[in-house]
């Protein structure tokens, strides 16, 4: 594993790939890699970002708009916090 990640970081990799990316891919307005499947798309909500990431993409603007969705993951864990809180403070769970 350890000689599979030093090739894929070698200079000369890495010079390859750019030397494709910036004579082949970007003129012809290709990707450089296939884009591939998510792996363990339900951890920390990777399937509900790239969603999120795919509408922003396609629609710019919402890049401006529409928060993160970290954003919203921390609001909802304060808001769960606050409602524990005042039920362990008044029925004493």
């Amino acid at each position: 594993m350890h000689k599979d990640i030093e090739k894929l970081f070698m200079p000369d990799t890495i010079a390859a790939e750019w030397e494709q990316l910036l004579l082949h891919c970007i003129p012809n307005e290709c990707h450089l890699h296939e884009d591939t499947n998510l792996y363990n798309p339900d951890f920390e909500l990777k399937r509900f970002k790239e969603i999120m990431r795919r509408i922003k993409n396609k629609y710019p603007i919402l890049y401006s708009i529409i928060p993160t969705l970290g954003i919203f993951i921390d609001c909802m864990k304060r808001i769960r916090f606050f409602i524990w809180k005042r039920k362990v403070k008044y029925f004493g769970l």
